[in-house]
């Protein structure tokens, strides 16, 4: 959905949900009133604390507290905070808080198949400008693969 809002992807086929642990059963019990919950096959990318995948009308949702990827280097902990959230959206009354784009450059290029997402980001900051540079210098700082922080590096530079 956020690829959508820039212009990025046609039509979203999945949502992301980054939340804090604690308010999980309650997210997930107000999607449970228009959706249904979905079995979640084990997954070795995400080391998140809860995890639930579901469906509103035909559009998979996946809900993820306290985010965390498994990668060749380590786990990289993703930093929820105001910091993070770049944009708001409203969508039938509700306000949908969106994660910046630097952040999701950094963690498309830690899943497996996320590498052709990162590159759609990558390019739009390119020709759009980084908008958020300390969410990359932030991210910098936890733990990332060589690979990850070079491209940080040159985004920053091209900022």
């Amino acid at each position: 959905m956020m690829l959508k809002q820039y212009g990025l992807m046609e039509s979203p086929r999945d949502i992301v949900i980054f939340i804090d642990d604690k308010d999980f059963d309650l997210v997930e019990e107000t999607i449970l009133l228009t959706g249904q919950k979905l079995e979640c096959e084990d997954n070795t990318t995400f080391a998140t604390e809860r995890y639930g995948k579901y469906t509103i009308n035909n559009i998979q949702v996946d809900v993820m507290g306290s985010f965390q990827v498994n990668h060749s280097s380590g786990v990289y902990h993703y930093i929820i905070d105001k910091q993070s959230i770049s944009m708001q959206h409203t969508i039938r009354d509700a306000s949908i808080p969106f994660a910046a784009l630097e952040d999701w450059f950094v963690l498309y290029q830690l899943f497996p198949k996320g590498k052709d997402k990162a590159g759609l980001i990558k390019e739009y900051l390119h020709e759009n400008s980084v908008q958020y540079p300390y969410l990359l210098v932030r991210a910098q700082r936890g733990s990332l693969s060589q690979e990850v922080k070079d491209s940080i590096r040159e985004m920053l530079y091209l900022h």
